[in-house]
């Protein structure tokens, strides 16, 4: 009948109607806007509190930033509800020399993305090969030389990160051929065809890290969330008492994304979520959220210089990368020996321009591990001869850095870190804190306070409370403090002194949950230790901290001299728990041990240094002869128990 109403049809066209509406209102690209010049605009009027109206604003890049203060001082904005398109992988916002500048409330993403991702969809039998289709809505301009590989289906990494890849891409088509170099092997290839790969993109152009303060004294920066990012994502250089609080670096999920695409993004930032370098007061990360980037979570230091030569006060110094040495007279420098051994701070007195390097220098810079741009170091210009205000004697390789400008003071409090795929929390600075914080999933050490030779990262650290954080599936030690010279080998007692490491809870983590090394007045109380997950180990790791000698020792220490009040370093399965009683501790030529429960049971002794001097699998009772002991403290473990307890003769 003519004129008759299909409703079966009209619903279909409904239903296709709100289907479409649905898939709009997620795809919001925003509006192109003027940011920069709207906020100049109040600021030239003598507004001191901006407020930017809510709205998502696609903000045009100019001298390769989206937006840029220099020199504003007690200026406030306001970006609530406020979301900014950066429309070329270039910094998103420039913060320099301002004195109590804040930032809150604003979202930064980009578009087109710093990152795109692929599809394993085929690989070669060694894994070394890897065939790789382009998801929809991602870019297939690929740049740099590393990838991560994640798991489809949980959305999490599903191997390491493989560095120095090479690959061709047919734009056409989107299927990219990646090859692995020779040294990555199948068997610590764990990649599977379905795996979601992310590599490096770019747009136009191409400069690193999105939020950059430079020179800034009192900066807030609050309720501040990162989408994504080139190389890092907050990355603060020369600044003063910096304020992080509860800002974020995440993924974005697919629900909220600007554009259309077939795959929700992995990756969050591209590199370190928070980058801290020569702060002269240390910044302070507070209820932060760093996960999905594609480095560390935290990361505070400074630069070491190469000491070359010493004449009593006056020592040789060649730049870190050959660079100027960031060292001014007056500086608190601090000082190491190549063999790692810290000498006492001094104080710079003179400053002067030397000669060229010599043949010998040039030589034995080319002959050390460095990584990065530190591998130029050998071609600096010039010396530079630094005076102190002591004597001291140290041999070539060296170094020193300037005890002003390394991030000393600083605090990270109540922050979540993690799943990533490096370290937590990495900390080369002295009188700070780290407590109250939830580290999870981190593929490198959960908590790091350590200085490197090899990247020129300073410095060792001293007076460092690491308290009451929770760290769990951990794939490295979970709080690791330690030191290793230029010739490789662990720095003796005195790199770190006075660190606090109290009231941690680990749990399915590898071995050693906690490491510590070349450290003076340790103080290890009240740290849980619970299912230890050896799985989690990547083999290139294995020889680190005793793990070749004994996977099963849940601490390790060497070359550490402990705090005496300080002899708790127990579990929630204390030695009581599981059947030893009777322990007199201190002990003096006899050891007894003696267990309750009548089963085997295994257990070592390790001196302080490290070193395993008596094992046993005993059913009740053991006697031991301690009489040729050295004094001082042991560390006793019972394997499979996760139990381990200091006792001193």
């Amino acid at each position: 009948m003519k004129g008759k109403i299909n409703l079966h049809k009209i619903l279909i066209c409904i239903l296709t109607m709100f289907a479409t509406l649905n898939i709009n209102a997620q795809v919001d690209p925003g509006v192109d806007f003027d940011l920069k010049g709207f906020i100049d605009q109040k600021i030239n009027a003598g507004e001191k509190r901006i407020v930017i109206p809510p709205g998502r604003y696609r903000v045009p890049e100019f001298n390769n930033t989206h937006l840029y203060f220099n020199g504003k001082n007690d200026i406030t904005i306001v970006a609530d509800g406020v979301e900014m398109i950066c429309t070329e992988t270039v910094p998103a916002i420039k913060i320099n020399n301002c004195k109590n500048f804040k930032m809150q409330g604003i979202s930064v993403d980009y578009d087109p993305l710093p990152f795109t991702q692929g599809k394993i969809v085929a690989m070669s039998s060694d894994k070394n090969t890897l065939t790789i289709d382009l998801i929809y809505g991602y870019s297939t301009t690929l740049i740099g030389d590393k990838v991560e590989i994640y798991d489809s289906n949980t959305g999490e990494l599903s191997t390491s990160t493989y560095y120095g890849v090479s690959y061709t891409v047919n734009t056409q088509t989107g299927r990219v051929i990646l090859t692995k170099p020779s040294n990555y092997t199948l068997a610590n290839s764990y990649e599977e065809v379905g795996d979601i790969v992310v590599i490096g993109s770019k747009s136009n152009k191409n400069y690193p890290h999105a939020i950059l303060p430079d020179g800034c004294t009192g900066l807030v920066l609050e309720n501040v969330t990162l989408y994504a990012g080139p190389t890092f994502g907050f990355f603060e250089s020369n600044c003063s008492g910096s304020h992080y609080i509860n800002c974020k670096v995440d993924r974005r999920p697919l629900a909220t994304d600007i554009k259309q695409r077939g795959v929700k993004r992995m990756q969050s930032n591209n590199a370190d979520a928070f980058h801290s370098k020569h702060a002269q007061v240390g910044p302070s990360y507070i209820q932060c959220l760093a996960r999905y980037m594609g480095d560390d979570g935290i990361a505070i230091n400074g630069d070491y210089h190469v000491v070359t030569a010493t004449n009593g006060s006056k020592l040789t110094v060649v730049g870190k990368a050959g660079n100027t040495p960031n060292l001014a007279v007056g500086d608190s420098v601090e000082l190491v020996s190549y063999t790692g051994k810290r000498f006492p701070n001094a104080q710079i007195t003179k400053i002067e321009v030397g000669p060229a390097l010599t043949a010998a220098e040039k030589q034995f810079l080319q002959n050390q591990t460095f990584y990065g741009n530190n591998t130029n170091t050998y071609k600096a210009t010039n010396v530079y001869y630094v005076t102190i205000n002591s004597s001291v004697d140290l041999p070539i390789g060296s170094l020193i850095a300037s005890a002003n400008r390394i991030g000393n003071g600083f605090e990270v409090k109540d922050c979540v870190i993690g799943p990533n795929r490096s370290r937590g929390i990495l900390v080369k600075a002295s009188n700070g804190i780290i407590s109250g914080n939830r580290l999870l999933d981190n593929w490198g050490q959960a908590i790091k306070l350590a200085p490197e030779y090899v990247w020129l990262e300073a410095g060792s650290g001293s007076n460092v409370t690491v308290s009451d954080n929770v760290i769990s599936g951990c794939h490295d030690a979970s709080i690791a403090v330690y030191a290793d010279g230029g010739n490789g080998e662990t720095a003796p007692v005195g790199a770190h002194n006075n660190i606090q490491i109290t009231g941690n809870s680990i749990s399915g983590s590898s071995n050693p949950a906690i490491a510590v090394t070349s450290t003076s007045k340790l103080k290890l109380k009240g740290n849980t230790i619970e299912s230890p997950n050896n799985e989690l180990l990547v083999p290139w790791i294995m020889n680190n901290f005793g793990r070749k000698e004994d996977a099963s020792r849940e601490v390790y220490l060497k070359n550490v001299e402990i705090v005496e009040d300080y002899v708790g370093i127990e579990d929630k399965n204390s030695l009581r728990s599981f059947g030893i009683k009777n322990l007199k501790n201190p002990f003096s030529d006899f050891l007894r041990l003696e267990f309750t429960n009548p089963i085997d049971i295994s257990y070592s002794i390790y001196n302080i240094m490290g070193r395993k001097i008596y094992s046993s699998k005993t059913g009740m009772v053991s006697d031991i002869n301690t009489s040729d002991w050295d004094k001082g403290l042991y560390v006793l473990t019972v394997e499979g128990w996760g139990a381990v307890k200091l006792i001193k003769r």
